[in-house]
């Protein structure tokens, strides 16, 4: 009894653990395809045009970047 009871219970954590490696795996994949479309965006130019300015002031030309100080929302 002790026997079919301990197989019993390994195949329940295998079942388990498989269950878990099986959304592992759907979480990767999501990840993979967006780090593949943003490998593609990342050969566009005009993307990483855009991104340069909005994330690192990049400008163009005679263009001037400013940056106005946060205001703190103290109470």
């Amino acid at each position: 009894m002790f026997t079919v009871f301990s197989r019993i219970k390994t195949i329940w954590d295998k079942q388990a653990s498989y269950n878990h490696l099986l959304v592992t795996e759907k979480k990767l994949k999501k990840e993979r395809q967006s780090l593949e479309t943003e490998v593609k965006n990342l050969d566009d130019d005009d993307y990483v045009v855009k991104y340069a300015r909005d994330h690192y002031i990049f400008t163009e030309g005679d263009e001037k970047a400013v940056i106005l100080p946060e205001k703190n929302h103290k109470k």
